[in-house]
């Protein structure tokens, strides 16, 4: 065993030299498709589908692009089990093997296009058509036969001996070829004639068994299928005896594209098979003449040298620090892809993005993001310094894609820097390791703004830690960036008399201060907004400011836009503490959210941008495009600034360069002169601690554009929230089997007769102690400022020591689950504590695993010595108790409106279990005799104290 897999990782390292390889998936289908097979010319594909005990085959037509788009048409359907589907050469229908299991022999069928079905051969294993469909070979029973279908007449060419016959293929030159597996040795693959001569084409070494084989059409390569016990794989083998594998897994053949290209199918993550093309070709040698992009042809658009700390974005178990000029990124957790944007948006298609990086920890691998659409749509060069290898990877809809497979160079340093250059021309992209040019490649992508930033990527191995530097993305030279035309309004704060609101204005103030315009909040959990002193006839426009808040403080701080009254407008506001950007509207007073999401902030100075178009709206912030979103635009529009506190006051926040532009013609600065109008109000106020709930408050009329002191403060509502509590539990419960010790036993019998069986004991008495953290959760029904009701669950899990398997650590025997629900009531004493009760159902889960085990011939199942276990194949015992009530009392201490200590004195229902349900796992289960069932067991309930902590939302 040994000996195989050394031989067989050799020739998969050779392979890799030898041979680039592209895959990528082309069908996405919802429904689950069995057994694909592509049709002559790969212009339709057939498919089994099994709905309601019935096998139904479909035809649908396909395409390399558009995949299977199109609907899908049945024409045929049975009850028994088709299997190793492929097309009649000719193309006239699709041919099967139909039985009453899957797998075993059975009938062989042709359906044509028009549905019209022929039975041809029965007890028929394995199948392969002459390239002309006039002749037939089949497997039945051991022997192998011809049959010529246009006289009927068959004969046997060979007789099984020593071997299996596991695949057949009939290639366009007419030399039938099939696989065997001899009893020791491995795989081989011959050749027959018509006349039964067989010839020894080649020993698969380091393989399994070859389960289907195709020819491609010079008869030239071999695709073959491999498959053990736990693995299948896809092969191409040339005929110098060069080998790739192109995918591994659940896997299958499905056809040739081309001469040096093929389909196959894989299992995608919900159990679908979907088709995937691989391309394979020898490594390109480097042109002669390809160098990196001239400087003369591309100007700097943005670039990072590190010298300083920046802020691409934040993941746990993940730390970023900039040291000695470098930007170091460390990864603590196995399995990880994490992608850090560069704070700007590419505005056009064409741009070169690079990087220079090197490995710290020799684990990993790590690259350039590009053509960044949204978080799960994107394209990654990633590098593997390590292995000296790259390859070009597409996600879309969150579906990794092989552009280029991983791809052996020498281009690349195991030590030391590296240096990539990704350069990107409309759908086609040049890449570049430490200024050589390694290859091209043709890329789908949206003609939108885009991102760029670092990749970097864990394995099984941690930590993963690299250092990257010179961060720089280049455009074409000339490129200017399209205008939006004039400035409509611009304010830098440096003229206290421009005309925005001054003064302090009992819960908020409002100033020009050293050139900037603060805000600052006294009332927590208010939002309040200022109008800038204009006005805006124009529906297509940009405005956009800078801010400086306070990051240690629970906040927001935005734009206002499209303003009509206090009681229609657009905010867009971003909160440095949760790392969120938010998109409201307020209509008729009501407030609805149009857009959320992540985002990180700098210390200092962040730009926030929204680019009204008619009803489109773009967000931004730091020139990076977070969101784009459209609604109904209002009149008589204006522009604002808000600022919103948390629990934290004051709350302060300084905006800079407030800035309106224009398309089209605009007056300039207009004068703020709207009737019945002023520029500032309190927007909403929040009421602790629930934040998600508001109160709309109108602006009082008011004939001037400056706001006065006396703004109306609204009625406060209490609120209750979701709240989640964690305890431990103390005390145990008593346990009483109601027939005393005994042994239990249960055998059941596999497909091939193997006798399997598992015992157990069920002890007299115990006692369940708590094995695990407990938790409630409420569910708030309603709530006033004096009461509150809401709807409780909870779970309480104890060791299991009434049924345990003779075979198994009592401590792991099992397991017994208390669930209840009901009513509890809420009763506050005061600002921080608040004291409960409620009444309510419970009932009780009773499960023991036990281990199955292969009986003996004269093995009674619990009395005997060793035993064989079958792998993956357990039994549980369970039962469900009776209802019975519970009841609670407990308090919650609040420390922040968020966090509480809860403590509860519970009574924990009794209950009797009568009724056992046996569930059997693993691939043998076919029937179960139960000689022995458990005695019921009863279970005494007892009062429990808990304490533990409490979660609010």
């Amino acid at each position: 065993m040994r000996r195989k897999l050394v031989l067989f990782l050799l020739l998969l390292a050779i392979s890799q030299i030898v041979h680039a390889l592209e895959v990528k998936q082309i069908t996405f289908e919802q429904g689950k498709m069995l057994q694909p097979v592509l049709a002559p010319g790969n212009k339709m594909i057939a498919f089994l589908q099994e709905q309601n005990g019935k096998t139904s085959l479909y035809l649908k037509p396909f395409s390399v692009t558009g995949g299977t788009a199109q609907p899908a048409r049945k024409i045929y359907e049975t009850y028994g089990k088709p299997h190793h589907l492929q097309w009649v050469p000719t193309g006239s229908g699709v041919a099967f093997i139909e039985s009453s299991r899957a797998g075993n022999p059975g009938t062989l069928t042709v359906v044509g296009l028009d549905g019209k079905v022929q039975k041809l051969l029965a007890d028929v294993e394995l199948f392969a058509f002459h390239v002309q469909g006039t002749k037939l070979v089949y497997k039945k029973s051991r022997d192998l036969h011809i049959q010529d279908l246009r006289t009927k007449s068959s004969k046997k060419i060979i007789t099984e001996t020593l071997f299996t016959v596991t695949s057949l293929a009939w290639r366009r030159d007419g030399v039938i070829t099939f696989a065997k597996k001899p009893l020791w040795g491995y795989p081989q693959l011959c050749s027959v004639d018509e006349n039964g001569r067989e010839k020894l084409l080649l020993s698969l070494t380091g393989h399994s068994q070859i389960t289907d084989h195709l020819w491609s059409d010079d008869n030239r390569t071999l695709a073959f299928c491999d498959k053990s016990s736990n693995l299948s794989s896809l092969w191409i083998q040339n005929e110098a005896g060069k080998r790739l594998m192109i995918a591994s897994g659940d896997v299958d053949l499905a056809g040739w594209y081309g001469k040096e290209a093929h389909f196959f199918t894989k299992k995608d993550s919900q159990g679908r098979s979907q088709i995937w093309l691989a391309t394979f070709a020898s490594e390109p040698e480097p042109p002669k003449h390809r160098p990196i992009p001239a400087p003369a042809e591309e100007e700097i658009y943005y670039r990072n040298t590190f010298d300083r700390e920046v802020n691409w974005g934040s993941y746990d178990k993940t730390r970023t620090r900039v040291k000695k000029g470098v930007l170091e990124i460390k990864v603590d957790k196995k399995n990880q892809e994490l992608k850090f944007l560069a704070p700007v948006t590419i505005p056009q298609g064409n741009y070169s993005v690079q990087l220079e990086l090197e490995n710290l920890k020799k684990e990993g691998r790590a690259g350039l993001v590009f053509n960044f659409q949204d978080w799960n749509n994107f394209f990654v060069l990633e590098v593997e310094p390590q292995n000296r290898t790259y390859r070009l990877l597409q996600y879309k809809n969150n579906r990794r894609t092989s552009i280029i497979g991983d791809t052996k160079t020498s281009d690349l340093n195991a030590k030391g820097k590296n240096k990539l250059l990704l350069r990107k021309r409309g759908s086609q992209v040049e890449i570049y390791l430490n200024d050589r040019y390694q290859r091209q490649a043709a890329i789908s992508f949206r003609e939108t703004a885009a991102e760029a930033g670092i990749w970097i990527a864990s394995g099984s191995k941690t930590p993963v830690e690299f250092a990257f530097d010179n961060f720089q993305i280049n455009l074409p030279k000339g490129y200017r960036p399209p205008t939006t035309g004039g400035t409509i309004f611009f304010d830098d704060f440096s003229n206290s008399k421009s005309g925005w609101s001054a003064g302090n204005f009992r819960e908020v103030s409002a100033n020009y201060h050293n050139g900037t315009y603060r805000i600052r909040i006294y009332n927590r959990y208010s939002a309040y907004g200022f109008l800038a002193p204009t006005s805006i006839n124009t529906d297509s426009y940009t405005v956009e400011t800078e801010l400086d808040l306070e990051i240690a403080k629970q906040g927001e701080a935005g734009l206002i836009f499209n303003f009509t009254d206090w009681n229609n407008f657009f905010l867009f506001q971003v909160n440095p503490v949760r790392r969120s950007y938010q998109v409201y509207r307020y209509r008729s007073g009501r407030r609805e959210t149009l857009a959320e999401g992540r985002l990180d902030l700098y210390r200092s100075q962040n730009k926030l941008k929204v680019v009204v178009e008619k009803s489109a709206f773009s967000f931004y912030c730091n020139e990076r495009l977070l969101t784009k979103k459209s609604s109904s635009t209002p009149r008589n529009l204006q522009v604002g600034l808000t600022a919103g506190a948390g629990d934290r006051t004051p709350f302060e926040v300084s905006f800079d360069n407030f800035k309106v532009t224009g398309s089209g013609q605009h007056p300039g600065f207009q004068p703020l002169a709207v009737p019945n109008q002023r520029n500032w109000s309190l927007i909403f106020v929040f009421q602790p601690p629930d934040v998600n709930k508001e109160l709309t408050q109108p602006a009082a009329p008011s004939p001037v554009a400056v706001a006065t002191v006396g703004s109306p403060k609204p009625q406060k509502t209490a609120s209750g929230g979701l709240s989640l509590s964690f305890y431990l539990p103390s005390g145990s419960l008593p346990l009483v089997s109601s027939g005393g010790d005994r042994w239990l036993y249960a055998v059941f019998t596999d497909d091939e007769g193997d006798v399997y069986s598992f015992s157990a004991e069920q002890r007299a008495s115990a006692e369940a102690k708590p094995n695990s953290l407990g938790f409630a959760l409420a569910l708030p029904l309603g709530r006033t400022e004096a009461f509150g009701v809401s709807l409780d669950f909870s779970l309480l899990s104890f060791d299991n020591p009434i049924l345990t398997s003779n075979e198994a650590d009592p401590k792991g025997a099992g397991y017994l689950l208390n669930i209840a629900g009901g009513v509890n009531f809420t009763l506050p004493l005061g600002e921080h504590l608040e004291v409960s009760c409620g009444l309510g159902l419970g009932k009780y889960l009773l499960n023991t695993p036990n281990t199955l085990e292969k009986a003996g011939f004269w093995d009674e199942g619990f009395a005997a010595g060793s035993r064989v276990y079958p792998p993956g194949t357990t039994i549980n015992l369970s039962g469900w108790s009776q209802l019975a009530g519970t009841a609670n009392f407990g308090f919650r201490f609040r420390f922040t409106p968020n966090l509480s200590l809860a403590g509860q004195y519970s009574y924990l229902p009794g209950g009797r279990i009568t009724q056992f349900k046996y569930s059997l796992g693993g691939p043998f289960a076919h029937e179960i005799k139960a000689a022995e069932k458990p005695h019921p067991v009863n279970i005494q309930g007892q009062s429990a104290l808990s304490l533990g902590v409490s979660v609010n939302f």
